[in-house]
C-alpha cells in the first residue's frame, strides 16, 4: 500500500499533519489503483465500487467518499489527513509491522514507532532506487514517489542523486494520479502557509 510505505519514509522526518496529507493522498491513489474510485481533472471523485476493500482506513474512507461525493478532493484531502497519520500507524501497529520503542533522552523516556523488521526501510529504499533506475517503475511506486518528492524526502528513499528522472515520474502518472499528486502538493503548501495569513 502506498500509504503505508509512505508513513515509513516520512514518520519522524514530517509533520504530521503534512505526512497526514500525504498518506491520505497515498490511500486515494491505491483505491484509483484498485479500480474502487476515480478522479477527474478538476478534482471531483466518482465511485466505481462500493464493495469493502478489507482494510478498515480505506473501507472507512470509502463510505464517506459515497456520503459526500461534492466535495472536492483538497478538502478531501484534509480531512482524510487529520487522523491518517493515527490510522495508518494504527493498523501497521494491528499488524505487527510496526512496533512501539521506548528508549530515554537525558532521563525522560521518549516513544518512537519503528519498523518490527530493521531491513522494511532498507527493502523499500532499495525496491525504489533500483525501479527509478531499471525503468520498471508501477503506477504505485511511481505516485509513492512523487509524493515522498511532495513531502521533500526523496532523500529517505535515497532518490534525490536523480531529480531529473523523479521530477518526470509526475508528468507520466495516470491522469487521476496527477491530479491526486499535485492537490496533494496544493493543500499542503496551503497548510504550510496558513499560519502566517
Amino acid at each position: 500500500m502506498i500509504a503505508d510505505d509512505l508513513f515509513f519514509l516520512g514518520n519522524g522526518h514530517v509533520h504530521v499533519p503534512h505526512l497526514g496529507i500525504a498518506l491520505g493522498a497515498g490511500l486515494l491513489a491505491d483505491l484509483v489503483l484498485s479500480g474502487r474510485i476515480g478522479v477527474s481533472e478538476h478534482g471531483r471523485l466518482a465511485i466505481y465500487d462500493r464493495q469493502p476493500t478489507g482494510w478498515p482506513f480505506a473501507d472507512s474512507v470509502l463510505g464517506a467518499l459515497i456520503t459526500s461525493p461534492d466535495t472536492a478532493l483538497g478538502e478531501w484531502l484534509r480531512i482524510i489527513g487529520s487522523d491518517a497519520w493515527d490510522r495508518v500507524s494504527g493498523g501497521l501497529l494491528a499488524s505487527g509491522t510496526l512496533r512501539r520503542v521506548t528508549t530515554r533522552k537525558l532521563l525522560v523516556p521518549v516513544t518512537k514507532l519503528e519498523p518490527a523488521d530493521p531491513e522494511l526501510l532498507g527493502r523499500l529504499r532499495a525496491r525504489l532506487r533500483y525501479a527509478v533506475h531499471a525503468g520498471e517503475l508501477t503506477e504505485a511506486d511511481a505516485a509513492l514517489i512523487c509524493l515522498a518528492q511532495v513531502l521533500q524526502i526523496e532523500g529517505r528513499a535515497f532518490l534525490d542523486g536523480v531529480p531529473k528522472t523523479v521530477s518526470a515520474l509526475a508528468g507520466a502518472l495516470h491522469p487521476a494520479l496527477r491530479t491526486i499528486v499535485t492537490t496533494a502538493s496544493a493543500t499542503i503548501a496551503s497548510n504550510a502557509t496558513s499560519a502566517y495569513r
